[in-house]
């Protein structure tokens, strides 16, 4: 397929360019070929054609667990501060200003084992907490009061069917999994509650790491990661959808920036690819690191 078929999702640009051909996963080499295109515009990359349905259900169901690959929660195990949940996690309250006796209903979209879901539900014992994923309810969140929801993400109608609207509405690590990136950011912005908050968090395209380390940055994932977004591209992005779904009257604060990840040596040296030297690593100290993550928030007014 030619660049010139398609068109950037984030931006709507039509001039792309070849990035990556023909990559295989790396942790499924047989799961492949993808060309992934960088939009001359505003940067962020898309993969083209996009894998096909049937494919990634796939490549989820025999690489995966609640969402994660079966090898990071092998990590992830042995390091569970090396994650960013919990720094996700504590963003996400100081963005809200939420306290923690307030009222209110947060949404969780893309919830994998439910790690963020618990502290949410912990930092905010009052308040409606709502999970959803593709999969069936995780196991660390039965007991609890968290409501949780089997949804299809690539289905357009998911938001009207949940029915409800959310003060705070969160994202992380979901974002670069979906093939149409401005139809996931509609959806994340309609379950906003009037004055609410939507974060998300994602591989940064124009990172000085994926510039560096090239098909070995970590988040290059052909046929997983199927579209990152620049800091642009996140805020062209948000704001076209904005304006589609409520005209030039939309009033909202949109940003989006590079993050540091807190990461172990170990878990880094593990995620590029040398295992036999993160074993000698000790799990501590851990370090904030440019691995390329980047934060969008949207606050409307």
């Amino acid at each position: 397929m030619k660049a010139a078929d398609d068109r950037c999702f984030f931006c709507q640009a039509s001039n792309l360019r070849l990035a990556y051909r023909n990559g295989y996963h790396k942790r499924k080499p047989d799961y492949g070929p993808f060309d992934l295109y960088q939009c001359e515009a505003c940067g962020s990359a898309v993969t083209l054609p996009p894998p096909a349905a049937d494919m990634l259900s796939d490549f989820y169901r025999t690489t995966t667990e609640f969402g994660m690959s079966k090898s990071t929660r092998k990590i992830l195990a042995k390091n569970p501060e090396a994650a960013w949940h919990d720094m996700s996690a504590r963003r996400i309250v100081a963005l809200s200003g939420k306290k923690r006796e307030d009222a209110f209903t947060w949404i969780d979209i893309g919830a994998g084992a439910g790690e963020m879901a618990l502290m949410l539900a912990n930092q905010f014992p009052v308040a409606t907490g709502i999970a959803l994923d593709i999969h069936e309810r995780p196991p660390t969140l039965e007991g609890t009061a968290i409501q949780w929801h089997r949804v299809d993400l690539s289905d357009l109608e998911w938001p009207a069917r949940l029915g409800v609207h959310g003060d705070i509405v969160y994202a992380t690590g979901v974002w670069e999994h979906v093939e149409r990136a401005d139809l996931f950011a509609r959806a994340a912005l309609s379950l906003m509650a009037p004055h609410g908050l939507l974060y998300m968090t994602t591989p940064n395209y124009s990172s000085l790491a994926r510039r560096v380390f090239g098909s070995r940055w970590p988040y290059y994932a052909p046929g997983e990661h199927i579209a990152m977004p620049t800091p642009k591209g996140a805020r062209l992005c948000l704001a076209n959808e904005l304006r589609n779904m409520h005209g030039t009257q939309a009033k909202a604060r949109i940003s989006a920036k590079p993050i540091l990840v807190q990461y172990s040596a170990g878990f880094v040296l593990t995620k590029l690819g040398i295992p036999w030297i993160a074993k000698r690593m000790p799990n501590r100290p851990r370090v904030y690191l440019p691995s390329g993550a980047m934060e969008a928030v949207v606050r409307l007014i």
